[in-house]
């Protein structure tokens, strides 16, 4: 009207105002739509066909759309609450994308899915074929993003878990003692690399259980922990008698002298190497090294052995101490040596092998060859170097004990 009678136009504030409102209003109405609309095209995706990557970049568009400077609107319209709770949900997405990458972790487990159900209090059936985005999207899981990443670093930090008590159960299976045939029984071979494993694998498993991924397979990890710990002691033990065994064997089952000198310990130590014999065989053929140190009542017997074995060292120590209080030059010899004496006490031709050990400037003593008490008459005395011949005043003749008559024979020279 004002226009028609040429009057001057009234400014409305008011209509300015509305205006250009409803210009803002149509704008962020819009944004909402677009972004509602995009949205909803997501939900659908199944589990298996989400990109996130693609996913993110988008989001990574739509907040350049919603904090774009040149466009004058976004300063009037970003404190609305409609806008700031667009803003929200569209933050909350770009967080909750990421987290769905860490989610496809191929160490995913159900145990960590349902895991996952218990932090958020939602329900999702993660087997089915219907399993899409919506359904990640209805746990919220901008709210529990560190639990998120802790369940995928758990499930890959359990796998490696999981792997290496694999990789020990495989090895443990296949590996097998070696065996050396000796006489009539077997001996076991080399075992230095049987040794270093079990104390490499046994740190490894020591340090499974420290961690707190652990859990899941503590029982499983504990069981190869004791297995181990147990092969370690048997083996320790098996070595310790077949070295024992195998020193005593030839005194015990050879000589007359100490079969004679020590009746009970020469049955203990005979029924130890029938014992001894038949485990041996049998370790042969189940040679399993798992199979072998944990068999039932294996570690006790060997026990037992060693026991025995100990018991008729000792007799045969003390026996030899005996010995060697009467002629203290004993102390000289190893015991195998003085054995060596011992055993062979009435060939005195055997004992003169031995005796330049026992006397510094002595290499052995010249022996009648003919008449009575041939080889077991003594005539004199060589020097170390042989150079050097000292006759005796009359004739030695060796006999009685060792140990006396080479007292007699140390006062002879």
């Amino acid at each position: 009207m004002e226009t028609l009678f040429d009057l001057q136009r009234s400014s409305y504030k008011q209509l300015k105002d509305c205006k250009s409102e409803l210009i803002s209003l149509k704008e962020m109405w819009d944004l909402t739509a677009l972004i509602d609309m995009q949205f909803d095209s997501w939900k659908k995706t199944l589990w298996d066909q989400i990109d996130t990557e693609n996913l993110t970049q988008l989001i990574k568009d739509m907040q350049t759309k919603q904090t774009n400077p040149t466009a004058p609107s976004n300063k009037v319209i970003s404190k609305w609450r409609t806008f700031v709770s667009l803003n929200d949900r569209v933050k909350n997405m770009n967080t909750i994308l990421p987290l769905i990458s860490q989610l496809h972790s191929p160490f995913m487990q159900d145990r960590h899915w349902k895991k996952l159900m218990r932090v958020t209090e939602q329900h999702i059936d993660h087997s089915s074929p219907k399993f899409c985005l919506e359904d990640l999207i209805k746990l919220h899981l901008y709210k529990f993003a560190d639990e998120v990443t802790e369940i995928v670093d758990g499930a890959q930090k359990e796998s490696k878990i999981e792997g290496k008590v694999g990789i020990i159960a495989r090895t443990w299976d296949d590996l097998k003692f070696t065996f050396v045939e000796k006489a009539d029984t077997y001996e076991l071979g080399a075992l230095d690399g049987i040794i270093e494993l079990v104390e490499t694998q046994s740190m490894d498993l020591m340090t499974m259980l420290a961690q707190k991924e652990v859990e899941e397979f503590k029982e499983n990890v504990s069981k190869w922990q004791k297995t181990l710990k147990t092969v370690d002691s048997v083996v320790e033990i098996w070595v310790k008698v077949q070295k024992n065994w195998s020193r005593l064997n030839p005194i015990f089952l050879a000589s007359e002298d100490i079969r004679g000198q020590l009746p009970e310990d020469t049955k203990r130590f005979e029924k130890v190497d029938i014992d001894w014999k038949e485990l041996m065989r049998d370790a042969v053929e189940n040679s399993g090294v798992v199979e072998a140190c944990t068999c039932e009542g294996r570690e006790e017997q060997l026990n037992g052995f060693n026991s025995d074995i100990e018991t008729c060292e000792k007799a045969l120590n003390a026996y030899l101490e005996e010995k060697k209080k009467v002629f203290p030059r004993f102390y000289f010899l190893s015991n195998q040596s003085l054995l060596d004496i011992l055993s062979n006490g009435n060939n005195p031709v055997k004992v003169d092998e031995q005796i330049g050990n026992c006397f510094d400037g002595l290499r052995n003593l010249k022996f009648k060859l003919e008449g009575p008490e041939p080889f077991k008459t003594a005539l004199g005395m060589y020097s170390k170097d042989g150079e050097e011949y000292v006759p005796f005043n009359t004739e030695f003749i060796c006999t009685g004990a060792v140990e006396n008559y080479l007292c007699d024979l140390e006062t002879k020279m």
